[in-house]
């Protein structure tokens, strides 16, 4: 997948594609200004501990974007997991498969 990526990005510029653990990110805290998980953390063994993780490498006052499948997550459930990261956050509503929710890094641990 990641071969397949980096054809797809070789006419990018700054474009960079690490291999890495959703749980463990190879990244210092407070690294991005904006992150997007798109139908990610339903694949995952620990999503909150994902969530967690996006929280900890994304700057003060940054954007969190993150979706699932419906199918894999009810709304409730969905909500329940990124407040268990004591994020704040919208979710979005849409007319797809999926739940949308944009978080705010406004808090620290």
């Amino acid at each position: 997948m990641l071969k397949k990526s980096a054809r797809r990005c070789k006419s990018f510029e700054e474009v960079y594609l690490i291999h890495g653990d959703a749980h463990s990110l190879p990244f210092r805290k407070d690294s991005f200004d904006k992150i997007f998980a798109f139908t990610v953390i339903q694949n995952l063994s620990n999503p909150i501990d994902a969530l967690r993780e996006f929280k900890r490498v994304a700057k003060k006052n940054s954007s969190i974007v993150v979706t699932t499948h419906k199918k894999a997550y009810s709304e409730k459930r969905f909500v329940e997991m990124i407040e268990k990261t004591y994020l704040n956050y919208q979710v979005i509503e849409n007319k797809t498969k999926d739940h949308i929710a944009k978080c705010y890094n406004n808090t620290r641990y």
